[in-house]
């Protein structure tokens, strides 16, 4: 602008722009309507933020029962974590040793099995979960499948329709989902292991951080129940002297004379 073609900054303009009261001052050549106007603008603007700044706080307060809540939820699923890293700890190393149910009968599996018998069994027990689904007309979205490491094994059969991935739960004091793969059947047991043996205890440290974020989020929401608006003192002053012009004007008007000294301290410019 200033005809530097280097130039990378712009300064700010410091002519002052009239404002409608300006020109209502110059019309009228009256100083105080001037002034009376110039406040009225600038308390509709505090008054604006000050109410979305109180309206902020009663969404707060409404936010701070949902996070005690789900703050609860995450403890008790906390506790039931910590059982069951408990419990796999306490098994790990036990025999290989597999239940799996259908129609009312169970088929047990250990470690003279091989593993992609039991795998190729594990594939075909999804598959048929999932074609029983979609032929039957009261479908069942989740069927037991047996247990596992000290887990029950629930088939999720609502979400496994695309015939490759499948997802399961894993139930113990707590519940947590795995995806298998029945295209590669001998990795199905591979991919629950992975839980139980490392997905659980992230899934430990996931709840901890969880419940940490919880807590500062509602410290941070009852810290600030009883902080007033920022620029609470201004806009009281500013209400005052609103009060006092008016006063004056209509007295004015009224052909009554009253002395208004401006004792208002003129605050600086309101961010608009």
């Amino acid at each position: 602008m200033n005809g530097q073609s280097a130039a990378r900054e712009m300064e700010e303009l410091t002519t002052d722009t009239p404002s409608p009261a300006s020109f209502k001052a110059a019309a009228n050549g009256n100083p105080l309507q001037a002034e009376f106007m110039k406040l009225d603008m600038e308390l509709q603007v505090l008054k604006r933020s000050r109410t979305r700044f109180y309206e902020g706080k009663a969404t707060d307060q409404n936010r701070i029962g949902e996070e005690k809540n789900r703050l609860s939820s995450f403890e008790k699923r906390l506790e039931n974590v910590e059982k069951d890293l408990s419990n796999i700890k306490e098994t790990k190393g036990n025999p290989f040793s597999l239940e799996l149910s259908y129609n009312g009968q169970s088929k047990y599996f250990n470690d003279q099995d091989k593993k992609s018998d039991v795998g190729d069994f594990f594939a075909k027990r999804l598959n048929g979960n999932v074609l029983q689904y979609q032929v039957s007309t009261e479908r069942i979205a989740l069927t037991s499948l047996g247990h596992y490491r000290g887990f029950e094994l629930v088939h999720q059969v609502a979400s496994s329709t695309d015939n490759t991935n499948h997802d399961l739960i894993l139930k113990g004091n707590a519940q947590y989902s795995v995806r298998v793969d029945v295209s590669a059947p001998t990795g199905i047991l591979t991919r629950i292991d992975n839980k139980i043996d490392e997905g659980i205890a992230r899934d430990f440290e996931n709840t901890l951080n969880e419940i940490d974020r919880l807590k500062n989020a509602i410290n941070k929401i009852e810290e600030a129940e009883n902080a007033p608006y920022p620029k609470e003192e201004e806009y009281k002053e500013k209400m005052e002297r609103y009060s006092d012009l008016k006063e004056s004007l209509e007295a004015e008007r009224s052909g009554t004379v009253r002395d208004v000294t401006n004792n208002y301290e003129q605050s600086e410019e309101i961010e608009m």
